[in-house]
């Protein structure tokens, strides 16, 4: 997951605020709700969730949820933000030939990562 536009919101308002940000987000994506959900920061405005139990048919479902959880208003002091988000996902062994090569698929949209 990539937070769009988020170097915008740390260059017009500061990074304590984007970091407050983050850790809203952060905060969300920990009340998923879903079993095995493994959740971290890669870098800057760039989480990964590892989903190892989550079903083909459920994946959809799953990335409509993490959009709608970013997407909603967050309300900081007197502020109130509107985020948006890219997510890419990849399976393995569908997607990719090593569980290595996860990250590195969704990072870069490969020909045969999934985009939502």
């Amino acid at each position: 997951m990539d937070l769009r536009r988020f170097k915008e919101i740390n260059d017009l308002h500061g990074h304590q605020v984007g970091d407050q940000l983050l850790a809203t987000v952060a905060r969300r994506l920990q009340h998923l709700g879903l079993p095995d959900v493994h959740c971290a920061r890669l870098s800057g405005d760039e989480f990964a969730l590892l989903l190892p139990s989550i079903e083909r048919a459920s994946l959809d479902e799953v990335v409509r949820q993490l959009s709608t959880l970013v997407k909603r208003p967050t309300r900081l002091d007197h502020r109130i933000f509107n985020l948006d988000v890219s997510i890419g996902f990849a399976r393995y062994p569908g997607d990719v030939a090593s569980p290595s090569e996860l990250f590195q698929c969704c990072q870069h949209c490969a020909s045969s990562c999934e985009k939502a």
